[in-house]
């Protein structure tokens, strides 16, 4: 860190754990973008965040920065009678009276402008206003409000700290006055400290307790777990995610072995984690694979008898409850229930749970009819489906949402239902978040599948489609589920059938604008799975989705379907490896040239027509490798392509011996239409030109 550091602290009440490292990185994001914005000239920005603080640190901030003489343009001159605030603004935006701004003609309409001057600005004096455009500039799914102030954020701010150097910067941001101090540990020190310096802030916030650095606080949540589960003889198994939400909800981590009564391991394994890690935060432990009555729990205070036995105690109630609702819920009338879903609304628009699982009935029919599976159990997924959304009216789920799917699935086993129905009902949620598990059976995926198109389809058709914060029913979820389980399925399963089918259930003849806007959505989706998920370059996954958007590839039934894609972007990746691809893509890159340049309408090709030896022998050896091309081109992309530049030699032979602009137009003509018989093979995989070879790898 050099000695021009500029640190920023927000002080607020306890940040959402499971979306902290989110909102610390799109406000660093804000930030970032506003000082360059801003001109302003810095080495990096980092960021920093605890459950109740987030920290900036901008390193190397150049004091002053020198703004050139330019020329800003402002509003309409004809504008001052209807909107006079909009040229009063720009005035004051520039500290300038009306009579200081000029006017100036742009393509025959005439504006205001001002004309700055050249200037120096002192860095710090900017910074105030960046915060509060970046704070302005974050969005997320839950805002909040309070006091008085017409600001929103994730949770109320309680202090801002501005320090640069050794200087603390006044201002008033949204409403909260900027200070010199911030606050240590709550448990340990939480009285105010006077801040001097930037590095004074890291002596001192160190020493009350804090340890700001979220990747130095997770090592240390790992390694005192880690540390108490080998010295109890555990097994030795910590979750990532785990991890990170500890780490968002505490200051300084202590960690602490507790137990609960033995009774409660007579629960299913499900509940039992369900209670202690997502409703309590502690960590079940296991002893040979078995689940015990032993957990870890993680404090923001130092550990004593009494912290152990208060989070003992505080869990008893908790399993207890999970045990009272579960022998309640096992009595659950499966008929009366079925009946009762019909109340219980899905979305005002698109009418009940029992709504949904008739529209999930059809799906998985219409899935089934498009899917050459044989060795599946139709009838266990047809028996399933019924049954998926049972669970919504237990006790079970009611308290504990996460528990959907897999409530439905312990009511069915303790009725007796065949394993393969339960199973299906229990894995039809999944995916239920980013890098999820997938079903673990083609029975479960159907449902999944079938589940999540009815919501994405029904949410797109209500119009109520996710925006840039706002996805009440996690429609990217779903589609981004939707496409791992057809990927990794190895479905056959073409996209745009697949929503027509759906849209078509929810509302009878769609528009294609709809199922447009629908379909353009999923592919977006699709794009940014195979980039981040499978680390495809993005040029690769561009080349293959041009083909696939002019619906090239039409030997293909399922020629969008995600698999398929995903096949044409591992073999694309494959054939730039091969010695003989760069000859092939430039025999395919003068052909469409010369295509392109043509501006006459190709027309019927006459084999009669070819007179030179070397087109005809062109010809014959292409008609020899058609029927192959075909059929390896839904077999095997890599051979498709090898076959193709097995026509190498020939077609330079052909550009060597042959011209093509002669003045008979027939066979122009016919030469032309003799290249475009070939060009359709070059361009039915992937189009090419969108890849730079010198940069593949």
């Amino acid at each position: 860190m050099s000695s021009k550091a500029l640190l920023i602290e927000i002080g607020s009440e306890d940040l959402p754990a499971n979306n902290l490292e989110n909102i610390s990185l799109q406000l660093l994001s804000h930030i970032d973008r506003n000082m360059k914005r801003n001109n302003l000239i810095f080495k990096s920005i980092k960021n920093y965040y605890t459950c109740r603080r987030l920290i900036f640190l901008v390193d190397d901030l150049q004091e002053k920065i020198t703004l050139k003489e330019s020329e800003i343009k402002g509003p309409r001159c004809d504008s001052v009678e209807d909107s006079p605030r909009a040229v009063e603004g720009f005035a004051k935006k520039y500290d300038v009276s009306l009579k200081e701004l000029k006017k100036k003609d742009y393509d025959g309409i005439e504006y205001f402008i001002y004309k700055r001057p050249s200037t120096s600005i002192n860095s710090i004096d900017l910074i105030p206003n960046i915060l509060i455009e970046s704070l302005k500039d974050f969005k997320s799914q839950k805002m909040m409000k309070w006091g008085s102030k017409s600001f929103s954020f994730v949770r109320p701010i309680k202090w801002i700290l501005i320090i640069y150097r050794d200087q603390a910067i006044s201002s008033n941001i949204y409403n909260t006055k900027t200070t010199n101090y911030s606050f240590g540990h709550r448990a340990k020190s939480n009285n105010k400290i006077e801040i001097k310096s930037v590095d004074d802030y890291f002596i001192k916030i160190k020493k009350s307790g804090v340890l700001i650095d979220q990747k130095e606080r997770r090592d240390l949540i790992n390694k005192v777990i880690s540390k108490k589960i080998q010295e109890s003889n555990f097994d030795l198994s910590v979750p990532s995610n785990y991890i990170d939400k500890l780490n968002n909800i505490v200051e300084f981590p202590n960690a602490f072995l507790g137990k609960f009564p033995k009774e409660f391991l007579k629960l299913p394994e499900i509940i039992l984690t369900e209670v202690l890690k997502n409703t309590q935060d502690y960590l079940p432990l296991y002893k040979n694979n078995k689940i015990t009555n032993s957990f870890i729990g993680i404090s923001n205070v130092e550990i004593n008898s009494s912290i152990i036995f208060g989070n003992e105690r505080v869990v008893v109630p908790r399993l207890s409850d999970a045990d009272f609702f579960l022998k309640k819920d096992l009595d659950i009338d499966f008929a009366r229930s079925e009946e009762e879903l019909k109340g219980v609304i899905f979305h005002r628009k698109l009418g009940s749970i029992s709504d949904k699982v008739n529209r999930i009935n059809l799906l998985v029919k219409i899935i089934d009819s498009k899917l050459n599976i044989k060795d599946y159990d139709r009838k266990s997924v047809l028996t399933s489906v019924p049954f998926i959304k049972i669970d919504l009216l237990t006790n079970l789920v009611n308290e504990m949402p996460n528990l959907q799917g897999y409530a439905g699935a312990i009511l069915l086993e303790n009725k007796g239902y065949d394993k393969n129905i339960f199973k299906t009902v229990e894995e039809h949620y999944l995916p239920r978040f980013s890098g999820d598990k997938l079903p673990s059976t083609i029975e479960g995926s159907i449902v999944s599948l079938a589940d999540k198109l009815d919501t994405i389809s029904g949410i797109f058709v209500a119009k109520e489609e996710p925006t840039g914060t706002r996805d009440p029913f996690a429609v990217r979820r779903s589609t981004l589920g939707i496409l791992r389980i057809i990927i990794e399925s190895k479905f056959e399963l073409s996209l745009s059938s697949l929503f027509k089918e759906s849209l078509g259930i929810h509302k009878k003849n769609p528009s294609e604008e709809e199922f447009e806007k629908l379909y353009a959505y999923v592919l977006d989706k699709l794009k940014i799975l195979l980039c981040s998920n499978y680390n495809f370059q993005e040029a690769l996954v561009n080349s293959v989705f041009r083909t696939v958007l002019s619906r090239q590839s039409l030997e293909e039934e399922s020629f969008d379907s995600p698999y398929i894609i995903y096949k044409r972007v591992i073999a694309v990746e494959k054939i730039l490896t091969l010695k003989e691809t760069p000859e092939t893509l430039q025999c395919a890159k003068r052909i469409g040239n010369i295509i392109k340049s043509s501006k006459i309408s190709i027309g019927k090709f006459d084999k009669e027509l070819l007179k030179e030896k070397s087109e005809q022998i062109l010809y014959n050896e292409f008609i020899n490798i058609e029927i192959d091309l075909k059929q390896k081109l839904t077999t095997d992309y890599i051979v498709f392509f090898e076959r193709l530049g097995y026509l190498n030699r020939y077609i330079n032979k052909f550009f060597d011996e042959v011209m093509i602009n002669v003045e008979d137009q027939d066979i122009k003509n016919n030469r032309l239409s003799l290249l475009h018989m070939i060009n359709y093979y070059y361009t039915c995989l992937a189009d090419f030109s969108l890849i730079n070879l010198t940069q593949k790898n």
